[in-house]
Order: C-alpha cells, then sequence, then structure tokens
C-alpha cells in the first residue's frame, strides 16, 4: 500500500466500534429478539414459510449482533458480552467463541494462510461451494487449537449444551 493511500485511510473518520448510549445498548442486546419469537411464533402456527424468513432474519441480525460481541461492542461488561456469545452459540447451534477466534484472527491475518475465516476467498468459487459445508467444522477445530484454556472451555461448554439441547 502506498503511503497516499495509507493517509486516506487514517484520513477516514469511523463510525464502527464506538461507545453506546442506553438506548443503543438496548438495541444491541435484542435486535435479533423479534425474528426468534417470530420463527418460533410462526412454526407454532404451522406457518412454515414464514417461520423459515424469519429464521433467517434471526441469524442475520445474529451475526451483527454477535460481531459487535466479538469485539466487545454491545457497550456491557467483558463478563456479561461472554454470556450474550454463550446464549447466541445455543440459538445458532455452534460456538460463538470458536468464531470469535477466528474472526479477530481474520483481522490479524487477513487473506493470509492462517486466516481460516477467508479461506474459501482464496479459493475458485466452485472449490468454495464444495468446502462449505466443511467450513464450521474448520472454524471449530483452528479455534481448538489456537484458543486459550479459557476460550476452549467456553467452547466446549457452547458445544456440548447444543448437543444436549
Amino acid at each position: 500500500m502506498h503511503k497516499d493511500e495509507i493517509d486516506r485511510l487514517r484520513a477516514i473518520e469511523w463510525k464502527d466500534l464506538l461507545s453506546l448510549n442506553r438506548l443503543e445498548i438496548l438495541n444491541e442486546l435484542s435486535i435479533s429478539l423479534p425474528w426468534l419469537v417470530g420463527s418460533w411464533v410462526a412454526a407454532w402456527y404451522e406457518q412454515y414459510l414464514i417461520a423459515l424468513i424469519c429464521s433467517f432474519m434471526f441469524f442475520l441480525t445474529g451475526l451483527r449482533q454477535v460481531h459487535n460481541a466479538y469485539h466487545y461492542a454491545l457497550g456491557i461488561s467483558r463478563r456479561l458480552t461472554e454470556w450474550v456469545m454463550f446464549a447466541l452459540s445455543i440459538l445458532m447451534l455452534g460456538s460463538m467463541h470458536a468464531i470469535q477466534i477466528n474472526h479477530l484472527r481474520h483481522h490479524r491475518y487477513c487473506m493470509e494462510e492462517e486466516d481460516i475465516e477467508a479461506m474459501s476467498a482464496r479459493l475458485p468459487g466452485w472449490k468454495a461451494v464444495l468446502i462449505g459445508p466443511l467450513f464450521p467444522l474448520r472454524l471449530h477445530l483452528k479455534a481448538i487449537e489456537v484458543g486459550s484454556r479459557r476460550q476452549r472451555g467456553w467452547i466446549l461448554a457452547e458445544l456440548v449444551v447444543n448437543v444436549v439441547c
């Protein structure tokens, strides 16, 4: 990257990962809830297409929510953020702590060999599609490999709860 490009990037006023007021914190903590409830209600009434759409929207809003949790940018304490990730792990059927490890490594090793999160971006499209089903497994295995003892504890707890529930 050239110096003029770096200077232009540094001049950008970033609006993400800022301090949040109480209303913004409430929004961040509840943004996926209406979609989750909508999915459950629609499924209860056997409206499966609506349930599917609500589930998809829940997953999208959950990804946004958990991304802010990965960066501890929900406006709550780190300890509470860990529990938010735990709850989202149960609802999204995977370990969000494992995904957090790989997401933060993505920032550190962007598009390099160690960047598991972007592994499919380095492949031709057809290979990326074929390897897609293995992607969650690879994320979890890499996180267990490189995570700290504390992180591995969260991952194990989240995976056990997913299997039991």
